[in-house]
């Protein structure tokens, strides 16, 4: 039986040596064992390799998917933000315009009880050519009439009580036609 299996082995041999193209030179089984035993493990290394690389490559495809999700959680985040800003800048555009309007309302009122009060001094000024006119008497249109302590004297040098009835409803009235422009 050992002689057929080394007769098998040294068949064996010749085949392989003519596969391989050596000539009849010495060479033996082992060598071209140990040839197929570093393929194998040339092979195992590629196949270890690609592996690995395999392996690197679905975790760098997952890091990916993971940074893609995050750019777009992040985008998300970002037009928030940007929404936001703008009603900002819109909420302060508006305040903006309504406190040129109330300005320019406040400024305008302004401008009407200025006008009102020249107005006023106009009527005053003629109100008092019209009793310098009336009373020749005194050249300022004033007289000096020194106070007693009582209406009566008042009465009888033909004056009268220092405040006339009903002046100040003539003024209250006059200031309510100027409606709108007399108060702020």
């Amino acid at each position: 039986c050992q002689v057929e299996n080394s007769n098998g082995l040294a068949n064996l041999e010749k085949d392989f040596l003519g596969l391989f193209g050596k000539s009849e030179s010495y060479s033996s089984i082992f060598e071209f064992i140990d040839i197929v035993v570093g393929m194998n493990k040339s092979l195992n290394q590629m196949m270890h390799d690609l592996l690995k690389s395999q392996s690197q490559l679905h975790l760098l495809r997952n890091e990916q998917e993971e940074v893609l999700m995050e750019i777009g959680e992040q985008k998300k985040i970002l037009k928030s933000h940007n929404d936001s800003f703008d009603r900002v800048f819109r909420n302060m555009r508006s305040a903006d315009i309504k406190e040129i309007s109330d300005y320019e309302l406040v400024s305008q009122k302004t401008q009407d009880m200025e006008n009102i009060v020249k107005v006023m001094k106009e009527k005053v000024d003629e109100l008092e050519k019209i009793d310098r006119r009336s009373n020749p008497a005194s050249e300022d249109g004033f007289t000096v009439v020194p106070y007693t302590g009582s209406n009566r004297n008042l009465k009888r040098k033909g004056l009268n009580n220092a405040r006339r009835n009903g002046s100040n409803r003539k003024l209250a009235n006059w200031f309510a036609k100027q409606h709108g422009a007399g108060c702020c």
